[in-house]
């Protein structure tokens, strides 16, 4: 698997902003649990990289 960036801007901007949410949520809540999909969802947006959309294009050009 390359990690080629596979998200366009808008998708990136979706990311940060369920970042932002899922963060906010996370804090006023005290799951401080949740920081690690926060993390997730931030590493996402900043490499451009979408593992699971990578995956579905993979198996959608085997046909």
């Amino acid at each position: 698997m390359n990690f080629v960036s596979n998200l366009n801007f808008a998708e990136i901007m979706v990311r940060y902003t369920i970042m932002m949410i899922l963060g906010i949520i996370a804090g006023v809540t005290h799951q401080y649990w949740m920081i690690i999909v926060v993390m997730a969802v931030f590493m996402e947006a900043i490499m451009g990289f979408c593992p699971v959309k990578a995956l579905f294009k993979r198996n959608s050009s085997k046909h």
